[in-house]
């Protein structure tokens, strides 16, 4: 009788009681997140999409991920750094293009710092407060849609993780996914509270748009801020299906 008032009380408040038992832990480091995450959607391939030099592919393997890495670079140096380093994990392979809504070749700004080098140019608040996000050049990059590539990097029965980190072209990528959007079981976003690019989708967006794919949001995560105000400038963004 007490458990049945609990219930209808907290109903009052739009609440519902569970047992203790029933509650998934979830922890508050974002590599502890992940890993939670990938063992529990079982996923046996990430899709590494603004891979870089292998930074986050190398912080998988340290986590204790087995399973298969495909990564994406457009940088041409960035991309030769990756392929060294991807070259004695049998189970990492690596790709020089980006992905995006539509296939073509673009013009991509190369930052001082690589990992900020971005389709988007820099706006004015980054370029006077982050001198590394500067560019030093551009490259012309192929630009595929991972529709399209799908079927020569993955295999039908893989249990996908689709990681995206491309400096605001996040939602050109997952534009480019839409044929293919049920493999994908769980993902990650970097989404942009301040912005420091033109044009660049802000969070509300971002996230409207993930929902709406049936993407829940499962950690959400600070990742820079702006040290004088402590606005926050981006979170890493972890969702997953309910299929």
């Amino acid at each position: 009788m007490g458990n049945k008032i609990h219930q209808l009380v907290a109903g009052w408040f739009g609440y519902r009681l569970i047992k203790k038992d029933k509650v998934v832990e979830v922890s508050h480091a974002p590599g502890e997140h992940l890993k939670l995450l990938l063992n529990h959607l079982k996923i046996d391939h990430v899709l590494d999409v603004g891979a870089n030099i292998g930074q986050y592919a190398t912080g998988l393997r340290n986590l204790g991920y087995t399973g298969k890495i495909t990564s994406f670079e457009p940088v041409e140096a960035c991309f030769n750094e990756l392929l060294e380093r991807s070259s004695t994990d049998p189970l990492w392979h690596v790709y020089h293009c980006a992905l995006g809504s539509k296939n073509s070749k673009v013009a991509i700004n190369v930052s001082i710092a690589s990992a900020f080098s971005s389709f988007l140019s820099v706006n004015d608040y980054a370029d006077k407060r982050y001198k590394r996000i500067q560019s030093t050049h551009k490259e012309m990059v192929p630009v595929k849609r991972l529709d399209d590539m799908l079927e020569e990097v993955a295999e039908p029965g893989d249990r996908i993780y689709l990681k995206l980190d491309t400096q605001g072209f996040d939602l050109e990528v997952f534009a480019g996914c839409s044929g293919c959007i049920d493999r994908i079981l769980g993902m990650q976003s970097e989404i942009s509270v301040t912005p420091i690019y033109d044009n660049m989708p802000d969070y509300v967006d971002s996230l409207t748009v993930f929902r709406d794919a049936g993407f829940h949001i499962t950690g959400l995560y600070p990742i820079a801020w702006d040290e004088p105000t402590m606005r926050v400038i981006e979170f890493d963004c972890y969702m997953r299906t309910m299929t």
